[in-house]
């Protein structure tokens, strides 16, 4: 008797566990994490969003050749921004880009060319923010492939 209950709890266990593991392994662990799923593509959208100092944009402005420009307003920074390009759709390694101030408050600026990927046009870079050495967060991934600047 006792080995048929022991039995029937431990299948009925296997059968919780089994139906509880899918849900927990894909479960987000936060709004945040639902948050950084939303994509933004500046390069065919401005990225717009709201911090404590106001409203704040990302735009990338394709210029001659494969040069870009990459201006972000961010009120209410005290330190001046970082960029830190990261490929998405394969790791290429990070590449920090210093911000040039515009003379506007909060307001920065930088042109660049995308590192070659031999992907060509089609890599994928995400667009990642540090001020004052940190990361600071997004509510999107800032999104770019040189293929939407054509």
């Amino acid at each position: 008797m006792i080995r048929t209950a022991l039995a029937v709890l431990f299948v009925v266990a296997l059968a919780a566990f089994a139906w509880w593991l899918p849900q927990w392994l894909g479960a987000p662990e936060s709004a945040t994490d639902n948050a950084s799923q939303a994509t933004c593509h500046p390069l065919v959208e401005t990225c717009q969003w709201q911090t404590p100092g106001g409203a704040a944009k990302l735009t990338l402005i394709p210029l001659s050749g494969d040069e870009l420009q990459l201006d972000v307003t961010i009120p209410g920074v005290a330190a001046k921004p970082l960029i830190v390009l990261t490929g998405e759709s394969m790791y290429m390694g990070e590449y920090p880009m210093a911000l040039s101030a515009t003379g506007l408050p909060g307001e920065y600026r930088v042109r660049f060319v995308p590192p070659f990927c031999t992907t060509g046009d089609e890599m994928v870079w995400r667009i990642n923010v540090q001020v004052a050495g940190e990361p600071f967060e997004l509510p999107f991934r800032a999104l770019f492939s040189p293929s939407e600047a054509s």
